[in-house]
């Protein structure tokens, strides 16, 4: 139940920028602040795998393109 609150927690902050205490992020509990930094550090994390994979995705369908145009005499 913690871990739901917390991401319910995260989800406003993130989209809304509404922090669950009043006052600014000094006044957030460093328990909020401390899972914040996990959470934003993950989201980092799979957005640079995300990001691998379309340059990945990208690549092999270059080299693709670039054997059919060899095979077709282009």
């Amino acid at each position: 139940m913690w871990v739901d609150l917390l991401m319910r927690a995260y989800i406003q902050m993130d989209a809304r920028h509404v922090l669950p205490v009043d006052g600014g992020l000094l006044n957030q509990t460093r328990s909020f602040v401390a899972a914040c930094e996990i959470i934003d550090a993950e989201r980092g994390r799979l957005e640079s795998l995300k990001q691998e994979k379309r340059d990945r995705d990208r690549e092999a369908a270059q080299r693709k393109a670039n054997t059919g145009a060899r095979r077709h005499g282009r």
